[in-house]
């Protein structure tokens, strides 16, 4: 499952086979797309380990130009001194929902990294927490979806409510919801990353130095990138740990290290409106308490509420009374009695009673920044999540854009070292993922805004009314299904080719239908074939294969692909199975019981793997998929996909 299925009609940057052995620049072959034209020539689509999707082209491995000069920070000085020789390739900067995404990306990859934070002790509470579609996907594409549905509570409904004509509040409209929201994903990732690798996070440690090697940072073998840790002991003493890496990942936060280190800026502005977090258990006879809401009183402020597992509740809370004094308020002074005392003020004449301490809080302002650019050194020093991008958590996008960009960066960073892709693939991460920072940050100012503002019980409905607007416009966004990757190397935009499978987009994600194996009648999803697992894949949608012409082209096809000088199997180690890079899956349109798998060449179902060949077919507990139509494929198989 990829960023996964971001699909494409276009080529692979793969390298060949020899050139990974040999470790030098790979030969092009089949240069050119592999792009069919109308009635019936082949056209593929690959899909890839990643957020977006990528050309069957075999490039040359560049040497790449160093546009900045060497950096160098002064190290703190420390009696102790460990200097490590060898060791990670990748170090994680932060052990929050980016870094640790980041790091079970490279653990499935057989990457060697290390993953550092500065804090002691796991965030267990009081943090981003709402999972959107796309990145529950993911989780799933990763293996244990399982553990955070165990616990998730599914936030189904949102509710929208203002100020009533008698000075209370009243709901105005109800919308859909399809996120789920749950705490404990720090943990649950962290286990599930020790599982995968035996990798655990080193907490207590800190960067304090960084310096870049001009002199071999061409070199792709090389570790130019050398970071000096501090690490705190329980006793309070401290020792400093020199290391050297050939990437550094900063996924520290909204006051990132690696950021202010690189001496990059975040531009964007702060509103006056203060806000404080609080998750507690509490009974009240607000109806709908166990809701996502939007509550906002004319007198009051405003209200936002996420019910979470275990019959835990989180309060956003609007705090009036510190607007003047945003800019010089210590926000550590702000005490959750003062929090819930406010939510309490904002649900007049509901009752609102603690039955339990906080868990967890915080206080902030509402704000949008950008950094002009996610990486530097040639995309040795790279920045993920919040360290990049912030804003307010009212459209419920921080962990998930965070967790995304890491998906995003986490299979090229391990494909560039596994020597299956080039390097200079790492360029279309910040192309890619600052459109996508740039479109929530718009998003945002048009919401909070909205939600913050002060509104009379003669204007109420009509602001309601304009917040459920954009939040409906922008739900597909919020959602993360419906991002789109623009044109790149990655990318690539045959318009002129759109009407062989009129609803599947380059550098969008495949939509998921169900589809049939073949062997076996099995229903599965398209995603579920389609694991993060770091290999390619490429989907042949080969309509009717009773037709003997068109069971001729599926031949000539698998040929191509996996015949003794195939495209598959130059970029395949001899010493590998044919499919460790990249993935030939089957789809076919004829009735299931009319086709047998022998029935189909070797090269694309070879003996005893029975999960290559699928069918868009009725099944017998599940109905009909109608994979084709959501493709928008025709049917008898004008064109092979």
């Amino acid at each position: 499952m990829l960023d996964w299925w971001a699909i494409q009609f276009a080529h692979v940057a793969l390298l060949s086979r020899n050139s990974m052995s040999s470790g030098l620049g790979a030969t092009k072959v089949n240069e050119g797309p592999i792009v069919g034209t109308h009635h019936g020539s082949p056209m593929i689509l690959s899909a890839l380990p990643s957020a977006s999707s990528v050309r069957i082209e075999l490039l040359f491995l560049e040497s790449e130009g160093l546009d900045s000069k060497s950096h160098k920070v002064p190290t703190t000085s420390v009696p102790d001194v460990l200097i490590m020789e060898g060791g990670a390739d990748v170090l994680i900067v932060g052990a929050g929902p980016s870094g640790l995404m980041l790091a079970n990306w490279l653990a499935r990859c057989n990457v060697s990294f290390r993953i550092i934070d500065k804090k002691p002790n796991q965030t267990l509470s009081g943090h981003a927490d709402g999972l959107q579609c796309r990145t529950l996907e993911v989780i799933e594409s990763f293996g244990f979806i399982d553990q955070i549905l165990k616990i998730a509570n599914p936030l189904v409904e949102v509710c929208l409510w203002g100020p009533s004509p008698d000075g209370h509040i009243q709901r105005n409209y109800r919308l859909a919801n399809t996120a789920k929201g749950v705490s404990y994903i720090e943990k649950i990732f962290s286990e599930e990353l020790k599982r995968v690798s035996g990798v655990s996070v080193e907490r207590s440690i800190e960067p304090i130095s960084l310096q870049i090697d001009r002199e071999t940072i061409h070199d792709p073998h090389s570790k130019p990138i050398h970071v000096q840790l501090m690490h705190r002991r329980a006793d309070g003493s401290i020792y400093n740990e020199d290391i050297q890496v050939k990437y550094l990942i900063g996924c520290d936060g909204a006051h990132s290290w690696v950021r202010r280190t690189l001496g990059i800026p975040m531009i964007g502005e702060s509103s006056e409106s203060v806000w404080g977090v609080v998750d507690t258990m509490c009974v009240s006879d607000f109806p709908d308490i166990r809701c996502c809401c939007t509550v906002q009183s004319s007198a009051s402020g405003t209200l936002k509420i996420i019910p979470r597992e275990k019959g835990i509740v989180r309060f956003y809370v609007q705090l009036r009374q510190y607007s003047p004094v945003a800019d010089t308020m210590d926000r550590s002074s702000v005490t959750s009695s003062e929090i819930i005392e406010a939510a309490r003020n904002i649900l007049k004449p509901y009752s609102l009673v603690v039955h339990r301490e906080m868990i967890g809080q915080t206080v902030y302002r509402v704000g949008q920044r950008l950094a002009p650019r996610f990486s530097s050194f040639n995309n040795r020093v790279l920045l993920s999540g919040d360290a990049c991008h912030s804003h307010s958590p009212k459209v419920g996008q921080g962990m998930n854009v965070s967790m995304m960009d890491a998906y995003n960066l986490g299979w090229k960073i391990a494909q560039t070292l596994n020597g299956t892709i080039t390097s200079s693939v790492l360029d279309t991460y910040e192309y890619e993922r600052r459109k996508i920072a740039e479109d929530l940050l718009d998003l945002d100012r048009k919401i909070a805004p909205l939600i913050s503002q002060k509104i009379s019980p003669e204007d109420a409905v009509e602001s309601t009314r304009n917040l459920r607007k954009v939040f409906k416009s922008g739900k597909v966004f919020m959602s993360g299904v419906g991002v789109i990757y623009g044109p790149s190397m990655l990318t690539i935009d045959h318009s002129d080719a759109l009407h062989l499978a009129r609803h599947v987009h380059p550098g969008r994600r495949i939509d998921s239908h169900q589809v049939l194996c073949q062997a076996d009648a099995r229903p599965w999803n398209v995603h579920e074939l389609m694991p993060s697992d770091g290999r390619w894949r490429i989907v042949i949608l080969a309509g009717d294969v009773r037709e003997v012409e068109q069971m001729e082209k599926i031949n000539r096809l698998g040929s191509l692909f996996n015949g003794e000088n195939g495209l598959v199997t130059n970029v395949t180690p001899r010493e590998c199975r044919l499919d460790s890079v990249v993935q030939v899956l089957t789809i076919h349109r004829s009735p299931r019981k009319e086709v047998e798998l022998v029935h189909f060449p070797s090269t694309l179902c070879p003996p005893f793997d029975y999960e290559k060949i699928f069918v868009d077919d009725e099944s017998y507990l599940k109905g009909h998929g109608q994979a084709y139509e959501g493709f928008g494929v025709h049917l008898h198989g004008e064109s092979i996909t």
